[in-house]
C-alpha cells in the first residue's frame, strides 16, 4: 500500500511532465531521476543495515536512521532528525493524497460532463468538496 501510494501520483504526472519537456529531453530526464532515486534508496538501505548491525535492532525505521545520523553528526539525542523525517513523511503523504483528490475529481467532472451537458457548469472544486465529505 505504501509503495502504491508513493508511485501512483508519479505515474499519473509523467505524461504531463513529458508534454512539457518533450520526447527528446523527457526520457533522459526520467532515466536520470529514476537513477538518482535508486541510488538514494541504496544509501538509505545501507544506512539502515549499518544501524541494525550496530544496535541489534532488526528493522530500523526512517526515524531511527535519521535519529542515529543526527546523534553521530551533531551530538545530543538526535530527536531533531527523527522529527524532521517524520514531518517530511507526513507532508509527502499529504501531497500524494492531494494529488489523488485532484485527479479523481477531475475525472469525475469529465465523466459527468460527457453524460449531462447541464452539469458542465459545475466547477471541479465542487467535486473535490463532494469527495472530501
Amino acid at each position: 500500500t505504501f509503495i502504491k501510494g508513493n508511485t501512483g501520483p508519479g505515474f499519473l504526472s509523467i505524461p504531463f511532465a513529458f508534454s512539457l519537456v518533450g520526447l527528446v529531453l523527457g526520457p533522459p530526464a526520467l532515466a536520470f531521476v529514476a537513477g538518482l532515486c535508486y541510488y538514494c534508496m541504496l544509501l538509505l538501505l545501507r544506512c539502515a543495515d549499518h544501524l541494525s548491525t550496530k544496535t541489534n535492532k532488526a528493522a530500523p525505521t526512517y526515524g531511527d536512521v535519521l535519529q542515529y545520523a543526527f546523534k553521530e553528526r551533531f551530538g545530543g539525542t538526535g530527536q531533531t532528525g527523527r522529527r524532521l523525517v517524520n514531518g517530511c513523511i507526513i507532508l509527502t503523504q499529504f501531497g500524494f493524497c492531494s494529488v489523488y483528490f485532484g485527479v479523481i475529481s477531475t475525472n469525475i467532472k469529465t465523466v459527468v460532463d460527457s453524460y449531462e451537458a447541464r452539469l458542465s457548469l459545475i466547477d471541479v472544486k465542487v467535486y473535490m468538496i463532494l469527495i472530501l465529505t
